[in-house]
């Protein structure tokens, strides 16, 4: 009779370590599924970052070239190295912009991956406990 209680207190005990690593693994890819929305979202919030900051670099171009024509300064001439070095600047800020949310969003996905790993590996150890 003792065996069978604890061949039943066995059995009960790899049925809550089977349970408890299937909660563990639905909480780590529901930890992923977010981690994966926030990277979509930083992808989106660079790309309108981007955009923004392309709109005011045409609007700072705008104003140079007015002030250069009210200033009798010639665009073409050396004006133009000033409008150059404001395209650059400009371009390389907007660069940045994506370089950083691209390093974001990497993270972001990484530690989606990591978290699925982290419940495959509780699900391992449930099993490994019956």
């Amino acid at each position: 009779m003792g065996q069978i209680i604890q061949a039943y207190g066995s059995y009960k005990a790899g049925q809550a370590y089977k349970a408890e690593g299937k909660s563990e693994q639905k909480i780590a890819n529901y930890n992923a599924a977010l981690a994966e929305r926030q990277a979509e979202i930083i992808g989106q919030r660079t790309t309108f970052a981007q955009i923004r900051q392309a709109q005011e670099a045409s609007r700072i171009r705008g104003s140079l070239m007015a002030s250069m024509g009210a200033s009798g300064i010639s665009p073409s001439t050396s004006g133009a190295a000033v409008l150059a070095k404001q395209a650059k600047e400009s371009e390389l800020e907007n660069l940045l912009i994506g370089y950083e949310g691209m390093t974001e969003a990497a993270q972001a996905r990484s530690q989606a991956e990591l978290d699925r790993m982290q419940g495959s590996l509780a699900k391992q150890r449930a099993k490994a406990k019956k």
